[in-house]
């Protein structure tokens, strides 16, 4: 198996797996727990175009996309601290930029037979 393979998706299930728990810490106003997510979430993001030669244009370096992400993954709990409005906020702009250059997959439509197992 081809390590650059399994590491690339290695880091698209750990981007898609911060941003789900982005969206459950932002409804259950958990900003600690959001932060976290979108922290790992931004450093795995600014992983990729170094494993993937056809990244996303938008993680080129310079862009805005590459410089929140960036802010995001160096933002520690201690500098905006206090700040919720500030937190939420960086959280949502990361959340919003992730979900634009790594969208969700769409829904597989399951057959009967591969949710059922074969006929006896």
């Amino acid at each position: 198996m081809n390590r650059r393979v399994a590491y690339q998706d290695s880091l698209e299930d750990r981007i898609a797996a911060g941003m789900e728990v982005m969206r459950v810490a932002l409804d259950q106003r958990a900003p600690s727990l959001a932060l976290a997510a979108a922290r790992e979430a931004a450093r795995s993001a600014l992983l990729v175009p170094g494993q993937q030669p056809m990244s996303p244009a938008r993680l080129r370096p310079g862009t805005r996309e590459m410089s929140l992400l960036r802010d995001v993954a160096t933002a520690t709990p201690q500098r905006i601290d206090g700040r919720a409005a500030e937190r939420q906020a960086l959280v949502s702009a990361a959340l919003e930029v992730l979900e634009q250059l790594f969208p969700k997959p769409p829904a597989r439509k399951w057959t009967r037979f591969e949710t059922q197992g074969p006929p006896p």
